[in-house]
């Protein structure tokens, strides 16, 4: 899945921030510049998400249930 993180501020999640699965912990991508992730190993149980950075820093988004391919990121607001 490709997506496009974005903060309620607009901004996006800095560089590096990990993106896990709130179901089983496990690390699903990395946020790279402008926002942009690249979630790989995403299972049906993985929906909530959460973004996290600089030790105690973490936002929480939910992918659609049902992804499909598009032609650009998909836009995953992060709150």
């Amino acid at each position: 899945v490709l997506g496009l993180l974005r903060l309620p501020d607009g901004k996006s999640p800095p560089l590096g921030a990990m993106v896990t699965s709130a179901h089983s912990g496990k690390t699903l991508g990395m946020v790279g510049d402008s926002g942009r992730v690249y979630l790989t190993g995403v299972s049906d149980e993985d929906h909530r998400l959460i973004v996290s950075w600089d030790t105690k820093k973490q936002c929480h988004l939910m992918l659609p249930e049902t992804l499909t391919m598009s032609d650009g990121p998909l836009l995953l607001p992060c709150k």
